[in-house]
């Protein structure tokens, strides 16, 4: 049982490895297309982005409010981060992929906006089950 636990743990973060990848090129693909600077992952923005994609995609609700009631400052802050600047959240519920959630965030004009900040610097982002968390900071 043990290692069959540390065999999934391994293919989860794994997988949201892969997504968070492909979500950091799709923003910077945007945000260099306007000319603006790349932004770069930051550890405890990819580690809240996990903990919130898993618990949305396991309960299969859209919110950017925690089972627990926590919203993204606390999230981040229990990742280590203890006093994060700005931090913008987007989730994206029901998506077939990282390019589909990408593409529909472009259309909602708050998120687009997080998305092209100028002063933006770091993101975090994971996926679980299709429901996905991304986290821009500055």
């Amino acid at each position: 049982m043990k290692k069959f636990l540390m065999f999934t743990v391994g293919i989860l973060f794994f997988s949201s490895f892969a997504i968070a990848s492909e979500i950091l090129d799709l923003v910077n693909a945007e945000r260099v297309s306007k000319g603006l600077a790349v932004v770069t992952e930051k550890a405890e923005l990819n580690c809240a982005a996990l903990k919130h994609a898993t618990d949305i995609g396991t309960r299969k609700t859209c919110s950017r409010v925690g089972q627990d009631g926590s919203n993204v400052t606390k999230r981040v802050q229990a990742c280590g981060w203890a006093n994060p600047v700005f931090l913008g959240e987007i989730v994206g519920c029901s998506k077939k992929n990282a390019k589909t959630a990408f593409r529909e965030w472009l259309k909602v004009p708050s998120h687009y906006a997080y998305i092209v900040l100028e002063d933006m610097k770091f993101l975090g982002s994971a996926e679980k089950d299709g429901y996905y968390d991304l986290i821009l900071s500055l």
